[in-house]
């Protein structure tokens, strides 16, 4: 039983991991669009979900707790 909890908490560690780099990665994308004043802010609708599903993991995961 120990071992499973361990396994689900490294999960939730590793996916709160990566939804703090794909925020970060489309915040970095946003300020070089807005710097270099050309290109999209989101490409696709793919990104639009991805980055906006990944903020939302992060306010969970902040305010529920690991």
């Amino acid at each position: 039983m120990v071992m499973i909890s361990t396994i689900l908490l490294q999960i939730k560690v590793f996916l709160f991991i990566m939804a703090m780099f794909a925020v970060a990665a489309g915040i970095l994308h946003a300020v070089i669009v807005f710097a270099l004043k050309e290109g999209k802010l989101f490409a696709s609708e793919r990104g639009t979900i991805i980055f906006l599903a990944s903020l939302a993991y992060i306010i969970t995961m902040l305010v529920c707790g690991f």
